[in-house]
């Protein structure tokens, strides 16, 4: 006879005591889970799930707030890119036809030069030292371009104009974008000095 395929013989009471202990250790399971949570643990989980819902709701809002400053700053920035488009051709073809060269070339000033004299000119210049552009409306409200141009800060006064682009909202407030940048009057480079 082989011993281990009899089946294992356990007294009754230790069968008894272990289906006890089953028993109580799933009446303890039961009765923990049929209590439920207390009203702390209930408080604590809530203040958590608010604090988590309003960090997340402010970062949607600074999201859709820095979104509407780019789109103002980039419609800003076009506005200017297509008044210096203007300006650029303006400053290619003044006093390009005449030859040999401009009379503003001889110039013994900044105030006779070409740069100052195409400034100034209102037909085929800038027409003035500030001169405001719009209103123009994008991202429902109203902005203003102010183009400011100056030939004696910049690097050569005769045959190069500074120019300051600001676009700012016509109600007041803070400007929304603010470039500097140089034009050269083509014309400068046929002077012989």
């Amino acid at each position: 006879m082989v011993h281990f395929l009899k089946p294992l013989l356990v007294p009754a009471k230790s069968k008894l005591r272990v289906f006890q202990r089953i028993l109580q250790s799933h009446r303890l399971l039961t009765r923990s889970l049929a209590q439920g949570f207390s009203i702390i643990e209930v408080l604590v989980a809530l203040m958590v799930a608010m604090i988590f819902i309003t960090v997340t709701l402010q970062m949607f809002v600074a999201a859709a707030f820095f979104r509407s400053k780019g789109d103002q700053y980039n419609q800003a920035f076009n506005w200017i890119q297509e008044d210096y488009e203007i300006a650029f051709n303006r400053a290619s073809a003044f006093e390009a036809d005449v030859e040999p060269a401009s009379a503003f070339c001889a110039a013994t000033t900044p105030a006779n030069g070409l740069a100052a004299n195409f400034l100034s000119d209102t037909a085929r210049g800038l027409g003035g030292t500030t001169v405001n552009i719009g209103p123009k409306t994008f991202g429902g409200k109203s902005f203003l371009l102010t183009r400011t141009g100056d030939y004696a800060s910049a690097e050569n006064p005769y045959k190069l104009l500074k120019l300051t682009y600001t676009v700012t909202p016509t109600d007041g407030g803070a400007e929304v974008a603010k470039i500097n940048t140089e034009v050269a009057i083509y014309a400068g480079f046929k002077c012989p000095n």
